[in-house]
């Protein structure tokens, strides 16, 4: 508070409902919130949970601009705090690094290999899972990256944990695989999410197979989308019988490079501007 004060910044940037805490009434700048998740839906504890919500309404209150990264998220924060929509501005995620160049074609072997890379939660949907190995023998799931302490692996010989990769190494552990899959099971985390993992996926140049939820209506010609297991071994061959994946390189090079972090940033620039 101290510092704020005495630099008096012409805009302060926050993102999480507790940062209002560093408001005064001393402040002459503007305010911005950047809102990128349903904050209030990682707890259960219900009086945290409105502890958080009472912030967040502070926030939202004392903010010249809210940003959001989902549709979900708008209406979300309009509803339950009667915030002004028109403050309200969407920013969605966005892909970071360079394109990779040397991707490879489409092969499929006689094991179909599925690959997850992130962090593995509450959130992950083994229940599809485990119901599609039981039903398809050739399919392997290979995972990449942290477990949270409450999540408990199947014990299962053809799903397989590879540990956390560092992040230039991910394609090389992942080129030969022949899809990429975001199994989560939808809650109100995730119907808030706009998936930065899709913008990665897209990059590797493989197939991908995701959970079905309204705000990634809009990835519909590059991902197979699934609501049950059913749909996800159906899913599958459509990936083994197609002889290309569903997107080609042009549409997938366009696709990154209008949706990179400098396009994004531009738009911030412009709303700080007005």
């Amino acid at each position: 508070k101290k510092i704020i004060e005495s630099i008096q910044p012409d805009y302060i940037y926050l993102t999480f409902p507790t940062q209002v805490d560093v408001l005064t009434k001393k402040l002459k700048g503007k305010v911005l919130y950047d809102c990128m998740d349903n904050n209030t839906a990682f707890t259960s504890n219900v009086k945290e949970r409105e502890k958080l919500k009472k912030k967040e309404k502070r926030l939202i209150d004392a903010a010249n601009n809210v940003l959001v990264s989902s549709e979900y998220l708008k209406r979300l924060i309009v509803g339950r705090y009667q915030a002004d929509g028109s403050k309200i501005s969407l920013i969605r995620n966005a892909f970071d690094g360079n394109i990779l160049k040397n991707v490879k074609d489409k092969s499929i072997g006689n094991t179909f290999k599925m690959a997850y890379i992130g962090t593995i939660s509450t959130w992950f949907d083994w229940e599809t899972m485990i119901t599609v190995l039981k039903k398809m023998p050739s399919v392997e799931i290979h995972l990449y990256g942290p477990i949270d302490r409450a999540v408990n692996l199947p014990k299962n010989e053809r799903i397989l944990y590879h540990g956390t990769v560092e992040h230039d190494k991910i394609y090389d552990a992942i080129k030969d695989k022949d899809c990429l899959i975001m199994p989560f099971v939808i809650n109100e985390i995730i119907n808030a999410v706009d998936p930065v993992k899709i913008y990665e996926y897209i990059n590797f140049n493989k197939d991908i197979i995701m959970c079905y939820y309204d705000e990634v209506r809009r990835f519909d010609n590059y991902v197979y989308f699934y609501k049950s297991a059913d749909e996800f071994i159906n899913a599958i061959e459509s990936v083994k019988k197609n002889k290309s994946i569903k997107y080609n390189r042009e549409q997938r090079e366009s696709f990154l490079n209008s949706n990179n972090w400098c396009s994004r940033v531009k738009q911030i620039e412009k709303i700080l501007e007005e």
